[in-house]
């Protein structure tokens, strides 16, 4: 596997040289666009003031400091690769320097943008095993900042599958998070038989282990069926999505469980 960047691990005077590698990637069928004449279609840029085409080679970082109206173009000021890299920390390294250690449970999920595997650089196997050790034994993880691409990222460094390496998580800065109340939860009272039969529910769906390889990407498998089908002039049979069910919650329990029971008996 080829490392994505390499740079170091700090904490005080501790430095560890580390890289960086992409974990997981997100396997997607993806379309295009077609004229009525089944002809693929270009996207073309144009300066939004004047309306000529503009090539992307000559395209300039800007930052819009006065949004634009309809017939009153807003403005904007252009910044360059040199003063974002005037921002950065001087260390030419840019390190992952830890800023303090917490309790793996204290992390939110929510928190988590990306996740990459981090790995030992040329002398820095013995530097990365004690992390690894030491944070796997005191169930910790470390918080630390990284500035790369000219942005400063607030990331949490966790061990890996019983110590077994680490793992680099890019996260979301606080305010970056939005507040789950903004989205209007009510509480709604429910019945205690309600509960019981809920609870026997997830008992019976509940699995001992996690098995991600048994869940298939079926959608995408789909589609190129279907783009094989069309490609070769077979009949493509367009079916109806079934209606959802109307059956009031206790009722689809009930309903579920059966159907639960008929498959384990």
């Amino acid at each position: 596997m080829k490392a994505i960047n390499s740079t170091f691990l700090t904490a005080g005077l501790i430095s560890v040289p580390v890289k960086i590698y992409t974990a997981a990637q997100s396997l997607k069928v993806s379309f295009c666009q077609l004229s009525p004449d089944l002809h693929r279609v270009k996207q073309q840029w144009v300066d939004a003031s004047t309306g000529k085409a503009v090539d992307r080679s000559d395209f300039k970082r800007g930052f819009e400091y006065s949004k634009g109206r309809k017939n009153n173009p807003g403005k904007s000021v252009e910044i360059t690769d040199a003063e974002l890299d005037s921002l950065s920390p001087k260390d030419p390294a840019k390190a992952i320097e830890i800023k303090e250690f917490i309790k793996e449970e204290l992390l939110p999920t929510i928190s988590i943008d990306k996740t990459y595997y981090l790995g030992p650089d040329i002398s820095g196997e013995r530097g990365y095993a004690l992390f690894t050790q030491v944070m796997s034994k005191k169930d910790v993880c470390a918080l630390a900042q990284w500035t790369v691409r000219g942005r400063q990222q607030l990331v949490a460094i966790r061990p890996y599958k019983n110590g077994s390496g680490l793992v680099l998580q890019q996260l979301f800065y606080s305010d970056e998070i939005r507040p789950f109340s903004d989205i209007g939860v009510t509480n709604v009272s429910v019945s205690q038989s309600e509960v019981n039969m809920a609870e026997q529910f997830v008992d019976a769906m509940t699995s001992r282990d996690y098995s991600p390889e048994k869940y298939k990407n079926e959608y995408a498998a789909s589609i190129l069926a279907l783009v094989n089908k069309k490609v070769n002039g077979e009949a493509i049979n367009i079916t109806s999505p079934a209606p959802m069910s109307h059956m009031d919650m206790v009722a689809q329990l009930q309903a579920t469980l059966n159907q639960l029971q008929l498959k384990t008996g």
